[in-house]
């Protein structure tokens, strides 16, 4: 009787554990979703912002186009660090 005890007690624990670390993961994955949410808006804005630059003084459109890409390299880095960070925190 006492055995099964032990091993339905042991049972809810792990139970626990595995809910509670789904918890923590779950909220890492929305902090991941916020950043990247963020990330995308960013991008958008500035990739419009270098269409209509590049519409009003075509001959920058190359410089432009690179800055713009480099924002958008700088954004996909502060995701991964993003993440690499929630899930430490996890």
């Amino acid at each position: 009787m006492r055995a099964v005890a032990n091993v339905q007690a042991g049972t809810v624990v792990q139970i626990a554990r595995i809910d509670a670390a789904a918890q923590r993961h779950g909220a890492v994955a929305d902090g991941v979703t916020a950043v990247t949410g963020r990330a995308l808006q960013h991008v958008a804005m500035i990739s419009q912002a270098e269409q209509q630059l590049a519409q009003t003084v075509p001959h920058a459109s190359g410089r432009l186009s690179a800055i713009a890409d480099a924002h958008a390299l700088a954004m996909q880095a502060t995701v991964i660090d993003a993440a690499r960070a929630l899930g430490r925190l996890a």
